[in-house]
Order: structure tokens, then C-alpha cells, then sequence
């Protein structure tokens, strides 16, 4: 499953996982792009819950991203990682499970004044093991 070239500060990523139980997710995000002139920001993964969208859980890194461009983050939820060029990083949150069915994954950018701001263009991928019990 993958999403090309986000070029917006807030998008959502629709999915829908099969089998009968949660999945869960490794997602990967190659920076293909830095934009304007911050470079010192904070990136927000959220897996939206499907009853309730006001609740969430989330993965935040903050960082300044200005030699981080054609690298890839990658968040593991099964091993409980987030890496950044195959290197552990800062980050704080929860890791999450995919809701067997329909969901979605939110992606939100803020910039150092926490205002919201698109400065990291992103492709994103994303693959999980389909669960059975």
C-alpha cells in the first residue's frame, strides 16, 4: 500500500486490512522533499480510530530535518522502533495496531512555532501481516 508525493501539511491514508484480527503496521516515509523555510519541525503518524475520530494514537518525531532529504523514517510497530537512515531516533508516542476492516492513517506537519506548516514532502508505504484467529 503506498502514497506518493504528499505535498500538503495534513493528509489521511485510507486502508482496509483483511483477516480477523488487528494488524500490525510497518510504515516507511521517504523524504523526497525539504519546503519552506523551516527546517526544524514536527511530524505526527496517527492511526485514527474508526468509531471515533477524536481518539488516536500517535507517533511524534521533532527534529531539524535539513540534511534528512532522500531519507527514509521508518516506523516499526511490531518491534517498536523509529528509525531514521536505519538509525534509531527520538520520539515519543504510542505504536499501533490496523483495525481488521476499513481505517486510516493521519499525517500531520507543524512547524517550530507549532503552527501547522508542509515542509517535508513524503512518499509513504506501508506493509503488515494479515492476522487469523
Amino acid at each position: 500500500n503506498t502514497k506518493t508525493n504528499q505535498t500538503t501539511a495534513t493528509w489521511t491514508w485510507t486502508f482496509t486490512t483483511n483477516g480477523t484480527w488487528n494488524a500490525t503496521p510497518l510504515l516507511r516515509f521517504t523524504i523526497n522533499g525539504l519546503h519552506n523555510t523551516y527546517t526544524d519541525g514536527l511530524l505526527q503518524i496517527s492511526r485514527y480510530n474508526n468509531t471515533d475520530s477524536t481518539k488516536y494514537e500517535t507517533i511524534t518525531i521533532y527534529r531539524d530535518w535539513t540534511s534528512d532529504n532522500g531519507k527514509v523514517i521508518e516506523i516499526d510497530c511490531v518491534n517498536q522502533t523509529v528509525k531514521l537512515a536505519g538509525q534509531e531516533i527520538d520520539y515519543w508516542g504510542t505504536f499501533f495496531d490496523l483495525p481488521k476492516g476499513s481505517g486510516a492513517i493521519r499525517c500531520e506537519q507543524y512547524d517550530s512555532t507549532y503552527a501547522s506548516n508542509y515542509f517535508l514532502e513524503l512518499s509513504s508505504y506501508m506493509e503488515y501481516n494479515e492476522r487469523y484467529l
